[in-house]
């Protein structure tokens, strides 16, 4: 079996990804979005700020922004609410944010799915990524292959061999075209020469639910959503998509101990408009780079399987125009498409 390595060559140059990211040049070069700058002392000017979130009520992405919120609220003189959107592989809260006006009275929590991943395998990507201003990242977590602990398998090995025996069953859930999930299982099935069948469902709960009921064969998860089932039994752990084992659950071996050398990250980050001013984009990154910092939301991110974030402004300006520019060399020679 020949490996799949996720620094696959560029075959050609991807001259949209590169216009589509080339404003973020400008953010990187302008002083006032570096992380550390003393915060204004004036009120924030809006008092209502929304946060929009890609997730349903419940979702690991509808309690960051919920738990972020009361303190930000505090530290701004404003009350910060949670807007869920969620659907659309995603789609729909970034649509939502694009509408905003740049006023600094919005915010966004985006996964790496909808920003770097889905412009590469969606038909008709819907979104201009110049709109998209880069705050914080919040949080990173790896994705867990899980399978009906009924399946007559116990490591990737045997599941791959598995898949092969039975072709056309290898079944996966997601919570759409185009989510990190979707893409982590395909690239799976492409390293292990098998023909997977993508089942998109409304959120990663629906999918987790129907590989109980043994309706899926498995599903490449956030480790959030399958972390209580897996300790019931209901779920059983394969491997992690990270470089390293999760510390949630380290006796499940990585994708490249098992043989399928891959490093999937899944991480959520804060966005505003391209276009909010400066000083309010600053006092955004400053007011929330502190609450990241602090020991409650390192707590409560621990006991959601989650690492915090600890880039910021220019920091995480940097970070995020290397994942889009990794995953833009990764996904068109693999010819995933939804």
């Amino acid at each position: 079996m020949k490996a799949l390595v996720l620094s696959w060559p560029v075959r050609r140059e991807h001259a949209k990804v590169r216009r589509s990211l080339r404003w973020l040049a400008m953010s990187l070069a302008f002083g006032g979005l570096a992380a550390g700058a003393p915060a204004l002392a004036q009120t924030y000017p809006a008092k209502t700020i929304r946060f929009i979130s890609p997730g349903t009520p419940g979702s690991t992405t509808d309690i960051m922004p919920r738990l972020l919120a009361p303190e930000l609220g505090r530290r701004l003189g404003a009350t910060v609410y949670v807007d869920n959107k969620a659907g659309g592989s995603g789609m729909i809260s970034a649509q939502a944010m694009a509408a905003a006006p740049a006023d600094g009275a919005t915010l966004y929590l985006s996964t790496v799915g909808s920003l770097c991943i889905a412009p590469h395998v969606l038909a008709g990507f819907p979104l201009d990524l110049k709109d998209y201003l880069p705050i914080s990242l919040t949080a990173s977590l790896p994705l867990i292959l899980v399978v009906n602990p009924k399946l007559p398998v116990r490591s990737v090995q045997e599941f791959a061999a598995w898949m092969k025996a039975n072709p056309d069953r290898a079944t996966y859930g997601s919570a759409g075209a185009g989510s990190t999930s979707a893409i982590a299982a395909a690239v799976f099935g492409k390293a292990a020469g098998a023909n997977v069948i993508h089942v998109p469902f409304r959120t990663m709960q629906l999918a987790a639910d129907s590989i109980i009921k043994g309706e899926l064969t498995f599903l490449v998860s956030d480790i959030g959503v399958i972390a209580a089932k897996v300790k019931e039994g209901a779920l059983r752990p394969l491997a992690a998509s990270t470089a390293k084992r999760s510390a949630l659950m380290p006796d499940v071996p990585t994708f490249a101990e098992s043989g399928y050398p891959m490093d999937i990250t899944l991480w959520y980050a804060v966005f505003m408009k391209t276009g909010t001013p400066a000083p309010l984009a600053e006092r955004m990154i400053n007011e929330l780079s502190s609450i990241m910092a602090t020991p409650e939301i390192e707590a409560k991110w621990r006991d959601l399987g989650l690492e915090t974030g600890k880039l910021h402004g220019a920091e995480f300006a940097k970070y995020y125009q290397a994942e889009c520019k990794r995953w833009a060399e990764i996904l068109p020679p693999l010819g995933i498409k939804e």
